[in-house]
């Protein structure tokens, strides 16, 4: 369906934003009047009571003392609030240019609402440029959001035009709003904001009929509305950079905020939610889990500072959850996608829980699933069920973003496991059972969007126990697998580990070896050259006849010692029988004793050589006997 002018802004003025008893929230002494002065006035004439709370002195840029200069402002704020006939202003004297956005503010302005039991609360819109307009309007927000009770929150505007739902006739309370504006005569020496009040009212009756003169432009928001994050509510983060609790940052312990980004289109949405975390103390990772291609970061989320994990490769789930755990510094850690939005007291509320405990180390807070069905027609569910002993991680009911742990977890190795493509945070929350049990926090702490019906998400809530005994067998076994697999792999660890000894051991072997052959090589060669010195000599050239003939005696030369010893054979033999018989024996055996390798092979030598026969003196002196036998089996050959 086509837009038209009236989705964007009235066509038609309203007399009063709503009923009373009402209450104004001004940053400055000045922002009550500027802004709603007229809403004060209607509430006035219609009997509801009005309560005015001035949160700052408005004592910044003061021209001398700046004690003196609070003081006068004071006066002002008082004699306009006379003209108004709502009574008298309170002051809380906050410092000027230094209201921090926290728990400390939050709580102040949600037991001043409760203490009125207001119905109506107004607050300068979150898009004005002053840092204490922009944290008031955020604190008194989210005090609304927590209200239980119907209750609306009207915003109005004074230095920056905002979206108005509403138009408040003011034609009749234009003069009394002037003459209210004029007791700020410090403010109007140094601008005509009485002037320019006056033509922001008159050009807010641009889409009025030509009756209405002048009109005081409103956002108005129901509590409801604000807890269910309308569109707006969580604007562009750099908008949201206001001062937060510095006085509690020393003592707060660091909370780390993984998102596991894929570069949707509500990751702003996301970080925002971030950005308007009243816990003072948070540091935001971004691992980037889409790969190439990913939306540039700034290094600030509102006023916590952004850590961005580039990555040139997508990244499954479960390891992009492990490398934001091992770039995280905080005490406390909680895991967000960016398709999840937080609720503004969400890690104030788990760190709360866990604060001084020290057995118990998650707390977590029921989520909101907002869902189109199959013909998109949007609706909610709320899952806020705590988890039970004997169904203890029911993953669609409490989400991994719900939960806030204590790092010391990481201390016991719970890890998410990579080789899980789905259920991975429940099987996170199965792993720190083990360890810690579960704090409830009985509050709505995240926002969930799907695509799912709930009468889809019904029937899955029936199967929880089923599928819980499932995965858990599942899970089991699985991890059954690895130890198994791990134990096999320590064991072929070990048997590595000895034949990498055995490989040093051979190699220290090879190198002992190698030089000790380096060493013989060594000492051949230096042999080698003595050897071919004393072959070359003078001196072996003279004894060469000697050698020869040593050498032939020796059977050195083979074939020609053969032929020789043949040779000399048949002239033994003739030599023998030549000489007489006692001469030829002792020659014989003399020539068997001393050169009796002459004769190696012969068959006389070899007879003598077994039984050696005594000399012929021997035998003639101690053994006389016949000397016939001796010489039939003696003589040479």
């Amino acid at each position: 369906m086509q837009s038209c002018e009236q989705d964007f802004i009235p066509y038609a003025a309203i007399s009063s934003i709503g009923p009373g008893p009402a209450i104004v929230f001004a940053p400055h002494p000045d922002d009550e009047v500027f802004g709603c002065g007229g809403a004060i006035m209607r509430h006035v004439s219609s009997g509801d009571p009005v309560r005015v709370v001035i949160v700052t002195d408005g004592a910044y840029g003061a021209p001398t003392d700046s004690e003196e200069y609070a003081r006068t402002r004071r006066k002002e704020s008082a004699q306009a609030a006379a003209i108004l006939g709502y009574g008298v202003p309170e002051f809380w004297n906050l410092p000027d240019r230094g209201l921090e956005y926290g728990e400390r503010l939050i709580q102040r302005i949600l037991a001043t609402i409760e203490e009125c039991a207001v119905k109506l609360v107004y607050t300068p819109s979150w898009w004005e440029i002053h840092p204490d307009h922009r944290v008031a309007a955020l604190a008194v927000a989210e005090a609304v959001r927590r209200c239980a009770r119907p209750i609306h929150l009207a915003m109005y505007e004074v230095g920056v035009p905002l979206q108005p739902n509403a138009l408040l006739d003011i034609t009749d309370l234009t003069v009394r709003k002037a003459s209210a504006v004029a007791c700020f005569s410090s403010q109007l020496a140094q601008q005509d904001y009485d002037e320019q009040i006056a033509a922001l009212n008159r050009f807010r009756t641009y889409t009025l009929p030509r009756t209405v003169q002048a009109a005081e432009g409103y956002l108005v928001l129901s509590a409801e509305e604000l807890r269910n994050g309308i569109p707006g509510m969580m604007t562009h983060k750099d908008r949201l950079a206001v001062r937060g609790e510095t006085g509690d940052m020393a003592t707060a312990p660091l909370v780390s905020v993984i998102v596991r980004s894929m570069d949707r289109v509500r990751l702003k949405e996301a970080l925002d939610s971030v950005a308007l975390q009243t816990y003072p103390r948070i540091e935001v990772i971004v691992v980037n889990a889409k790969g190439d291609g990913h939306t540039p970061l700034a290094p600030w989320c509102g006023r916590f500072p952004l850590r961005f994990v580039p990555s040139d490769v997508p990244l499954p789930r479960s390891r992009a959850a492990n490398i934001g755990l091992d770039r995280a510094d905080g005490e406390y850690i909680v895991v967000l996608d960016d398709d999840h939005v937080f609720q503004p007291d969400h890690i104030t509320s788990l760190v709360d829980a866990l604060h001084g405990q020290s057995a118990v180390r998650c707390a977590y807070a029921g989520p909101r699933v907002d869902f189109f069905s199959a013909e998109q027609h949007p609706g909610e569910s709320v899952f806020h069920e705590p988890p039970q002993v004997e169904k203890p991680g029911k993953p669609d009911i409490v989400p991994v973003h719900a939960v806030l742990f204590h790092r010391s977890l990481l201390d016991l190795q719970c890890r998410f496991d990579e080789n899980l493509n789905m259920l991975e945070d429940w099987d996170f929350w199965l792993q720190a059972m083990r360890h810690t049990a579960f704090i409830h926090v009985d509050k709505i702490g995240l926002c969930h969007h799907t695509g799912r019906h709930p009468r889809e998400r019904d029937t899955e809530l029936h199967r929880f126990p089923d599928r819980l005994s499932k995965c858990e067998t599942e899970l089991a076994n699985y991890r059954s697998l690895v130890e198994a697999k791990h134990a096999e792999m320590e064991v072929r660890d070990i048997e590595l580990e000895r034949l990498r000894r055995s490989i040093d051991a051979l190699l220290a072997a090879r190198l002992k070896t190698q030089g000790q052959l380096d060493s013989a090589t060594a000492s051949a060669n230096r042999l080698r050259l003595g050897h071919d010195a004393v072959h070359e000599s003078p001196s072996r050239a003279i004894s060469a006849p000697s050698r020869f003939g040593a050498h032939l005696v020796r059977g050195r030369y083979g074939e020609a010692w053969d032929a020789l010893r043949r040779g000399i054979r048949p002239a033994g033999r003739t030599i023998y029988k030549t000489l007489p018989r006692h001469l030829a024996d002792t020659l014989v055996h003399t020539i068997y004793r001393h050169f009796g390798p002459i004769f190696v092979g012969f068959d006389d030598y070899e007879r003598w050589r077994r039984e050696p026969s005594p000399s012929p003196e021997e035998t003639s002196e101690h053994h006389p006997r016949e000397t016939d036998n001796y010489r039939r089996c003696s003589g040479p050959g």
